[in-house]
Formats: C-alpha cells, sequence, structure tokens
C-alpha cells in the first residue's frame, strides 16, 4: 500500500511513519522543512496547505493520504474539491 503522510514530522506522523514503514507500506511524508529519507521512508519538501503543491504530489498515486495539517473550513472545501478526488481514502488526524 502506498500511503502519503501531509505534515507528518510531527507528534503523531513520526510514529505512524515508522509503524508503517514497519508493515512494509510505502510510505511518503511531507514537510516543509528539508529532511533526509530514511529506511523506506521518503520525505517530499513543500507546504501541504497550498492546493497546487498538493496537486503535484498527488500526481503520483496513492492509496492513502493520513492529513495533520490544521485546515479552516474554506481550505477544507477546496481541498476536497480538487484534490481528494483523486486518492484511495483520506484520513485526517489532529492533536489541535
Amino acid at each position: 500500500m502506498k500511503v502519503l503522510l501531509l505534515g507528518g514530522t510531527g507528534a503523531i506522523g513520526v510514529h505512524l511513519a515508522s509503524f508503517l514503514e514497519k508493515r512494509g507500506e510505502e510510505v511518503s511524508v511531507t514537510s516543509r522543512s528539508g529532511h533526509s529519507d530514511h529506511g523506506k521512508i521518503k520525505y517530499i519538501k513543500g507546504d501541504a496547505g497550498s492546493v497546487d503543491f498538493l496537486r503535484h504530489v498527488l500526481s503520483e498515486k496513492y492509496d492513502t493520504v493520513v492529513d495533520f495539517i490544521i485546515r479552516s473550513p474554506f481550505e477544507f472545501s477546496e481541498l476536497a474539491e480538487t484534490v481528494l478526488p483523486s486518492v484511495g481514502q483520506y484520513v485526517f488526524i489532529s492533536s489541535y
């Protein structure tokens, strides 16, 4: 399974990425700051709050997207209309 973690370098995301990697999943993580790939975890530098960035990243198909980004209702509405149709499953998790 191919999984994309949006903003997955925080408290929850690092553990989820590690868990998924141990299960043998293909994991990509977006981050605004640069990170070196670690094991089977690939890092993609960019702002996951930007719909244009997400369109670019999601041009590569993912089975599941887990979103850790805090979004306003307007931002989520735009995301839902333009980006979500291209993913198999979308999960939103926030500790905010």
